[in-house]
Formats: C-alpha cells, sequence, structure tokens
C-alpha cells in the first residue's frame, strides 16, 4: 500500500462525505421506510463512528427514530439497540428491508 497511514482517516472521511452527498442528491424522504435500515455518522469527541440504524418511527420535518443495529466500537456514549434521533440529512446509505 502506498498510502501513508496518517492518511488513511482522511481519505476515509472524504469518501465518506462523497457518499453521503451522492445519496442525498438522488434520495428523498419518502424513499425511507420503517424498517428500512440507513447508515449515518456517530461523532464523540474527536472520535467518528459510521453506524446502521433501522428506521422505527418517520417524524415531522425530516426527522427520524430508530435502533442502533451495530455494536459501537469507537463510540462509547451509544449501545447495541438502543434508540436513536436524527434527521434525514444526516443519512448516507439505505438498505430496503425485504417484504
Amino acid at each position: 500500500m502506498s498510502e501513508d497511514p496518517q492518511n488513511i482517516g482522511k481519505v476515509h472521511k472524504k469518501c465518506a462525505e462523497k457518499r453521503k452527498y451522492q445519496w442525498q442528491k438522488n434520495h428523498k424522504l419518502s424513499d425511507v421506510e420503517i424498517k428500512d435500515y440507513v447508515k449515518i455518522k456517530f461523532v464523540e469527541e474527536n472520535r467518528t463512528e459510521h453506524m446502521w440504524i433501522q428506521i422505527t418511527e418517520i417524524l415531522e420535518n425530516g426527522q427520524l427514530k430508530g435502533t442502533i443495529e451495530n455494536e459501537p466500537v469507537v463510540i462509547k456514549n451509544k449501545l447495541y439497540k438502543s434508540s436513536h434521533s436524527f434527521h434525514f440529512s444526516e443519512i448516507q446509505d439505505l438498505i430496503k428491508r425485504k417484504g
């Protein structure tokens, strides 16, 4: 690998932001349904982690609520299966529920 290991976080951040921009450009709130999975970014102090949330509620003004479907590794103030509220603009990716 020719990339300097100290740049990895910066490269990942740049890729994540590009992916989020592309996703937001091509989707709208009506694309998200209860039980879908969405990926959002969590930030705690200087640590960042991207995790999947299963949508449990679609509220007003682009607000959503769901449960964290990953066991957090980097972020310590969130728990697996805990509830989390967020805005549609935070979504980076979507996996549609089956059935």
